[in-house]
């Protein structure tokens, strides 16, 4: 009898040892920063991406996605990346890259991409760029999604919004500080 709960004993002793070596090894793999997340998706170097490439870093509300983030991220000063990334107890993993869009556009005003976020069907986000400083108001199929409009500078805003009903279809309209509708292209 002695025997037998020995036996079992190293058998659960081994499994344990087991599950802890992996637990470890993945959590020695998984990204601990979103920098280093960024890093091994895109391949980049450390000398070439540091947190300085970060120009934000916006939480995603939970009922669109749980411990999701939208990082914004430049790594050349003609490109501008969304990258959407979601925090685990071991460190982060990739979920998907929203967008990418070049810094200057001399034909649109906006160039925008929305897409839906996987964990959640009807979850969406929508990330881009204002070219034209004329643009003051963003509407996604008629409807004011609350766009937060970050780094306002002389060249270009970047704009982001989300939402968990169902993703709008890609009906824009833009308009200046008067309430007048703008053409999409300059």
């Amino acid at each position: 009898m002695i025997l037998v709960n020995n036996k079992k004993f190293k058998i659960i002793m081994i499994i344990l040892i087991l599950i802890l070596s992996l637990a470890i090894l993945i959590y020695f793999y998984l990204p601990k920063t979103p920098v280093e997340l960024i890093r091994k998706v895109y391949n980049y170097s450390s000398t070439k991406f540091n947190e300085y490439n970060i120009h934000k870093q916006i939480d995603i509300d939970s009922n669109i996605m749980k411990n999701g983030i939208l990082i914004i991220h430049q790594i050349n000063k003609n490109q501008i990346n969304f990258t959407l990334i979601q925090k685990h107890i071991l460190g982060y993993r990739f979920v998907k890259q929203i967008g990418s869009f070049n810094i200057e556009n001399d034909k649109l005003r906006v160039n925008l991409n929305t897409s839906k976020i996987i964990s959640n069907q009807n979850a969406w986000i929508s990330c881009g760029i204002i070219y034209d400083s004329s643009v003051k108001r963003v509407l996604l199929n008629n409807i004011d999604y609350g766009f937060t409009y970050i780094g306002n500078n002389k060249e270009y805003t970047i704009i982001v919004a989300s939402g968990d009903n169902n993703m709008p279809v890609n009906e824009i309209h833009f308009y200046d500080n008067n309430g007048v509708e703008l053409t999409n292209y300059k």
